[in-house]
This record gives C-alpha cells, sequence and structure tokens, in this order.
C-alpha cells in the first residue's frame, strides 16, 4: 500500500526527530547519565557538603578528562552496577506511585 501525501507529511518528522536514537548508542549515554546524576544527588542528599565539594570539582574538570574519571571525581563509578541499580530502583518506585494515582493496582 502505498502512502499518500498526506501519510508522507504525518510520518516524516516523526521519523526526522527520532535519528539520534540510533547515533552512537544516544539512548546509553542518556541513560547512563540519568543514573549517574541520580547517585550524584543521593550523595549529596546523604553525605552533604563534601560530596557537593566532590560534584564541585568534576564540573571544574570540564572536557579535560575522560568521562568516567569525572564521575569517580564527583563520587560515582560508573564501573560498578549499583548507580544504574540504584536509579532502576527510584524508576521503580515512580511507576508504583503512578500506578497507584492512577487507580491500575
Amino acid at each position: 500500500m502505498e502512502h499518500t501525501n498526506h501519510q508522507n507529511r504525518v510520518f516524516r518528522p516523526c521519523t526526522i526527530g527520532f535519528v539520534e536514537f540510533y547515533y552512537n548508542y544516544y539512548v546509553y549515554q542518556y541513560a547512563t547519565g540519568i543514573s549517574a546524576a541520580a547517585a550524584i544527588v543521593e550523595r549529596i542528599r546523604e553525605e552533604g557538603e563534601s560530596a557537593a565539594a566532590d560534584y564541585r570539582e568534576a564540573l571544574a574538570l570540564g572536557g579535560s578528562e575522560y568521562p568516567l574519571d569525572v564521575l569517580r571525581t564527583a563520587g560515582v563509578d560508573m564501573t560498578e552496577p549499583e548507580p544504574i541499580e540504584d536509579a532502576m530502583s527510584v524508576y521503580a518506585e515512580f511507576l508504583d506511585e503512578a500506578a497507584t494515582l492512577l487507580d491500575l493496582e
């Protein structure tokens, strides 16, 4: 079945908009970035000023170090499973809360 001009106008912008998902493991970079950010926030909540100082030190590095080394400076080791597992737990809590609010359970 051929697409009409109307169908091409509707679907073409959608396919163009999601090209980044197939570029340089974009989805994985995004997911690991969110996991690292969540770990940094949790560390600052738990440890306070010392963790915040580590984060500021990591920010000051800019792009002068490899990303994994910058995150280690911030107190997060992305070569270990904990940051990703912790982020997944937070996400699961949000899903449970949404299900409760929407009365899906």
